[in-house]
């Protein structure tokens, strides 16, 4: 009990701390030139992905930690399901964050107008995310198929005893058959709702003044490329724990083919979601050009 005290603490203060850091930044004007908008820039950015990040965090350790008072199988659910709550999370706080972009103070230069779409400013990320939720999705199916009955195990043969008594059950789990693979569906397809609406808001911003487009498209690549790594570290990560753990369920259970599929499968997102996550750390370069003018964006 001390420890979730704690813990629940630690999440209010960092929260809290997360509230002050935008406020103050969002009272920050500095002057109209380039250089202190796009820097002032650059480090509101870097503060939302942070403030982001760590409510992300926050919230599926709460929901591992606090007793939900709910019924036992629904708190397995919530707590099997609670990466992609994360990534919802991270969407609601990134949008947030893009409200509070710093103004400058004095003479400002408004710059023109340029109509960006969300593919386009997303990259080649978002079609990666959308294939691993294509994949999280067949993942539940044929996990759901193959499961038991009660969609908690998958069948082998039961070994029986010499007087006929069964000795090993002719099931083996936990295996994420339907009792999870419903939850998981429909947790993947809010988490690409709420990634497509996040990174709407951050094609509709307003850009920066007095910066040039091309700078400005940068910081706003950067922003998409940081949220789309998120969600995947939180998606690909809990689609890879649960595909190594049918791989131990379906290798006890004598499916040593379908095992290994699963956890070369299972393995490879993992590892491809940590490379994306890591490949958007640093800030997006400058284009040569603005990002292309096509029509079905907002300015």
């Amino acid at each position: 009990m001390a420890a979730l005290a704690l813990l629940v603490v630690a999440l209010v203060v960092a929260l809290v701390a997360i509230v002050v850091l935008l406020v103050q930044t969002a009272r920050h004007r500095p002057a109209a030139t380039t250089d202190a908008v796009l820097e002032s820039a650059r480090r509101h950015e870097a503060l939302v992905s942070t403030c982001a990040a760590v409510a992300a965090v926050g919230v599926v350790m709460v929901v591992w930690q606090v007793e939900l008072g709910i019924p036992r199988d629904l708190g397995e659910v919530a707590r099997f399901t609670s990466p992609f709550l994360g990534a919802v999370v991270l969407c609601v706080a990134r949008g947030v964050g893009e409200r509070f972009w710093p103004r400058p103070t004095g003479s400002v230069r408004r710059a023109p107008l340029a109509r960006r779409t969300v593919v386009g400013v997303a990259g080649r990320r978002l079609p990666v995310l959308a294939a691993t939720v294509a994949l999280g999705i067949v993942a539940v199916v044929v996990y759901g198929v193959t499961s038991t009955d009660d969609g908690r195990a998958v069948a082998k043969e039961s070994v029986l005893g010499p007087d006929g008594s069964v000795v090993e059950w002719g099931q083996s789990g936990p295996y994420p058959g339907w009792v999870f693979g419903i939850p998981v569906g429909l947790a993947l397809a809010v988490v690409l709702a709420a990634t497509v609406a996040a990174l709407r808001v951050i094609t509709r911003r307003p850009a920066l003044a007095v910066v040039p487009a091309e700078q400005d498209d940068a910081v706003r690549r950067t922003s998409a490329a940081r949220l789309l790594a998120g969600v995947q570290a939180w998606t690909g990560g809990a689609l890879a724990l649960m595909m190594l753990t049918a791989a131990v369920a379906l290798l006890s259970a004598g499916h040593p083919v379908a095992a290994a599929s699963s956890a070369v499968v299972g393995l490879a997102t993992g590892l491809g979601s940590v490379v994306v996550a890591v490949t958007a750390l640093p800030a997006r370069p400058v284009a040569g050009r603005p990002l292309p003018e096509t029509v079905g964006g907002g300015a």
